[in-house]
């Protein structure tokens, strides 16, 4: 059996750096900011266009007509791995979607939507 895309393309290292950002108020005691499924994938198109390439995987969005996405890949990875402690350095959560219409996300000039509005995964790290 052969590696899983997650470590042939060595994807915690990738999103490790992905979520390693600070917030506007880095001594906040909130810490870390949360990067949507969807922020993350538009990250690691940018950051590591090669290994999106090879992915062969579209970033996601309402209206792509997929129904497998980077973006839902990388939650469903992201979940799979925490829920079994491999990545004790990641939390994950969902923001609650009651009262909020769409959300929009700029793909470095490519505007998009969310392809829906039920609770939204997010994840940061916490080291």
């Amino acid at each position: 059996m052969g590696l899983s895309k997650w470590d042939k393309y060595d994807l915690e290292e990738k999103i490790l750096r992905i979520l390693d950002v600070q917030s506007y108020e880095p001594e906040h005691h909130f810490g870390r900011p949360f990067l949507t499924a969807y922020q993350i994938a538009i990250l690691f198109k940018n950051m590591f266009p090669e290994t999106f390439a090879r992915l062969n995987t579209p970033r996601g969005g309402k209206g792509t007509g997929v129904h497998h996405s980077l973006a839902q890949y990388l939650a469903r990875s992201l979940s799979q791995r925490i829920n079994k402690g491999l990545l004790p350095n990641i939390e994950g959560r969902f923001l609650h979607m009651s009262h909020i219409g769409t959300i929009q996300y700029n793909d470095f000039g490519e505007s998009f939507e969310a392809s829906n509005l039920s609770d939204m995964s997010m994840f940061r790290r916490i080291d």
